[in-house]
């Protein structure tokens, strides 16, 4: 578990964050969601510690901090940022090198393969691919070192619809086995895989909740975007019909025929 206790930081005399108090449990989906502005990258770079808070601390239950965040990955907003070399080869094999691993060719193999891309593209440059197959590159770089945590941000910004279920996928296999906490403003597709939900706004935590606990007529009057199941549902409700906040197709349905056969 990752704990923030009272966490303040500031840029100038503006405040970014404001008295967080958060907690992120091991092996769980966390999802940060929030305005542009809200502070939710900045908690990301705090928590893998390319930012320090003014105030506040961040511990964990067991040991230091500062030895959890070598066991951390984080995937930027934008993937151009994290690439040095000329080859996505070798954007996936140094970690692989640092961690002096023999297996190279095997464990490329196996995350060319969790990322749903063709070998051939280990030849190329990482600056030459499309936005979606920068996107997955850098999640490779960041799966090939192993880490215990992954951060990412933004991942859905900017894609379509074909690699936007690339990466839930990737997620959904990581998930019970990683650590993983995505700060997002596209949720319609990954809230299936959520266990928390963290809403910031104006750099303080509105609320931090399991996923079936949220109150999302709470997170759309913050000028948020809830699962589009969701939106159907205040659609309804408008109308007189109450079938709750259903996340998924198939809960919608259900949630409908209760109703119909209730009635």
């Amino acid at each position: 578990m990752i704990t923030l206790k009272m966490v303040n930081y500031s840029q100038g005399e503006k405040k970014i964050l404001k008295n967080i108090n958060l907690e992120f449990e091991e092996r769980k989906v966390h999802l940060i969601i929030g305005t542009t502005g809200s502070g939710k990258t900045t908690l990301l770079s705090i928590i893998m510690g390319f930012l320090n808070p003014e105030s506040g601390e961040i511990s964990v239950p067991r040991g230091d901090i500062r030895r959890l965040r070598e066991n951390m990955g984080m995937v930027f907003q934008f993937p151009e940022d994290m690439f040095f070399t000329d080859t996505v080869y070798d954007e996936l094999t140094i970690p692989i090198r640092k961690r002096r691993l023999k297996n190279t060719e095997e464990i490329v193999s196996e995350i060319l393969s969790s990322l749903g891309l063709e070998k051939d593209i280990l030849s190329k440059s990482p600056y030459h691919l499309s936005y979606g197959e920068k996107r997955l590159v850098a999640i490779g770089s960041v799966l090939s070192s192993s880490p215990e945590w992954i951060l990412l941000d933004e991942v859905f910004a900017g894609l379509d619809w074909e690699y936007e279920k690339k990466i839930v996928k990737i997620i959904e296999n990581l998930k019970g086995g990683k650590s993983i906490i995505i700060v997002t403003h596209r949720i319609d597709s990954i809230i299936r895989y959520a266990d928390t939900v963290t809403l910031l706004h104006n750099g303080e935590v509105v609320f931090s909740l399991p996923v079936e606990k949220v109150n999302w007529k709470e997170v759309y009057d913050k000028g948020c975007d809830v699962p589009n199941t969701v939106k159907f549902a205040f659609k309804l409700h408008e109308k007189g019909i109450n079938i709750g906040q259903p996340l998924s197709i198939q809960e919608l349905i259900k949630n409908l025929k209760e109703y119909i056969w209730g009635k």
